[in-house]
């Protein structure tokens, strides 16, 4: 009679065989050290921007309204962001449909 747990029991038994885990590309490092470039040259431009816009630098200390302004700015910033990037990938994706099917890319421009 089969008992509940039983199914998530150990096999002593069992023989486990190990699984090869392939060394990373140089394609797939590059492509990991530009993500985190593109995310700190993201945080350095959108606080810059933000910066310029809001902060008073002749004070000593940045108020709490100031604070605040900077958060929501840095925040619509990265929205605006997100929603670029995120038109830019479906455009890609249409394109690669197209390309796909047989057309040339230049047939976006007739959609």
């Amino acid at each position: 009679m089969r008992q509940p747990l039983n199914d998530f029991k150990h096999d002593p038994t069992a023989v486990y065989s190990g699984e090869f885990i392939p060394e990373a590309t140089e394609e797939y490092m590059k492509q990991q050290n530009f993500d985190i470039y593109r995310r700190n040259e993201m945080a350095l431009r959108s606080h810059k921007y933000c910066a310029q816009k809001i902060i008073n630098l002749s004070d000593k200390a940045m108020s709490k309204e100031e604070g605040k302004a900077m958060q929501n700015c840095i925040e619509t910033y990265w929205r605006a962001n997100n929603v670029l990037s995120s038109q830019r990938n479906e455009y890609n994706s249409i394109l690669d449909d197209l390309v796909y099917n047989g057309k040339t890319k230049f047939d976006a421009l007739k959609i």
